[in-house]
């Protein structure tokens, strides 16, 4: 009995974080979104941009690797994107990584600085 009870309360457990985690990250075109409404809109270079996404969440162990710096992903589990910021230069010119869940996001400026909300 009280072993069957046991396995119940794991059983619950995990479903429910699971729902939590199913819960709090959001769909790709949502994602897109925000991206676009939070972070693209208060872009003041007016420039063309190219703009890649992750093709499915990355994980919280995941890591970006450039040619100068490795990134940690800072979430459980988020969606990931590259912003080209001229995509007509060579190498060495500005661009910014994201890391988006939800409503918030972690945004590096190799150039500049890391912000996030």
């Amino acid at each position: 009995m009280e072993r069957k009870i046991l396995v119940l309360l794991v059983g619950l457990i995990l479903t429910g974080i699971v729902q939590i985690r199913a819960q709090d990250l959001v769909s790709k075109e949502e994602v897109i979104r925000i991206l676009k409404e939070k972070i693209l809109k208060e872009d003041t270079l007016n420039r063309d941009k190219l703009v890649y996404i992750s093709r499915k969440p990355l994980l919280g162990d995941s890591f970006i690797m450039t040619n100068r710096y490795i990134y940690q992903n800072p979430y459980p589990e988020c969606w990931f994107f590259f912003i080209d910021d001229v995509p007509a230069e060579n190498f060495g010119h500005p661009c910014r990584y994201v890391f988006l869940r939800s409503e918030n996001y972690y945004m590096v400026n190799p150039r500049n600085n890391i912000s996030s909300s």
